[in-house]
Order: structure tokens, then C-alpha cells, then sequence
């Protein structure tokens, strides 16, 4: 997360409607440190078709994550003045 200025608009406001949704798992590494598998994955079934089927019942609006925005005819208005 950054509290640059977004770029590329389509690209952060379709984030949650991808069509696959990656996965990274953590582990501990030797040390006992929280390490961050490097590749994705898929989520593993039962819980991506439970995403799925989850996801299914919102419309787009629903699944927008809003921080720091305004719905307006016009499109999305930044409240603190970064947009």
C-alpha cells in the first residue's frame, strides 16, 4: 500500500473483480522468521469456489473498497485531495 497518487485507474478499481485470485502462503523459515512464498497460487478448493459463490452474490459496487473516495456522476472524487 502507498499513499502515492493512483495511477492507471482501471487497473487498482477492477482488482476485486479478477477472475483469479492469487494466493501467497506465509511459513517460518529455519531462523523462526515469517517468510513470504515468492510465487502465486491458486486459493486451494473448497475455499476458492467458496469465494466464488460468495462473490457472486454482490454486485461491482458492492465489492469496491472506497477509502479515501466519492461515488459522483462525474466518477471517483478523492476526499483528501490526492486524486
Amino acid at each position: 500500500m502507498t499513499r502515492a497518487p493512483l495511477t492507471n485507474m482501471p487497473a487498482p478499481a477492477t482488482y476485486v473483480m479478477q477472475s483469479y485470485w492469487p494466493s501467497r502462503a506465509y511459513f517460518l523459515d529455519a531462523d523462526g522468521k515469517e517468510r513470504r512464498v515468492r510465487r502465486k497460487r491458486a486459493i486451494p478448493e473448497p475455499y476458492h469456489s467458496k469465494l466464488l459463490l460468495w462473490m457472486d452474490r454482490w454486485e461491482p459496487k458492492d465489492l469496491a473498497l472506497l477509502i479515501g473516495l466519492r461515488v459522483t456522476r462525474e466518477g471517483l472524487i478523492g476526499t483528501r485531495g490526492n486524486l
